[in-house]
């Protein structure tokens, strides 16, 4: 589950983009979150357990890729995946 704390505009998708084949080998457009609700979007897929996966959040380009809060490029998310639950939570 990906939690935001402010809403997307109604026209805009969450996409996921990371190192690896299921997160789009960092093509920003390449996997599109689901949309749950207006502060909630999901994204499913399989890991395997201990795997790290670094990852970032765009709205479908590198121009509009997740920034923090003086609007500078952040790191990689890191995950590492947890071999006893079968879901992961991050906030943006």
């Amino acid at each position: 589950l990906i939690e935001l704390k402010t809403p997307l505009h109604s026209s805009q998708s969450l996409y996921i983009t990371g190192g690896h084949q299921k997160l789009g080998n960092w093509k920003p457009e390449a996997v599109k979150a689901q949309r749950v609700d207006e502060l909630h979007y999901r994204y499913t897929t399989d890991f395997a357990p201990e795997e790290l996966i670094e990852f970032k959040f765009t709205l479908g380009s590198w121009g509009t890729v997740e920034k923090d809060s003086s609007n500078r490029d952040i790191a990689n998310r890191k995950l590492v995946v947890d071999d006893k639950s079968n879901h992961q939570t991050v906030s943006i």
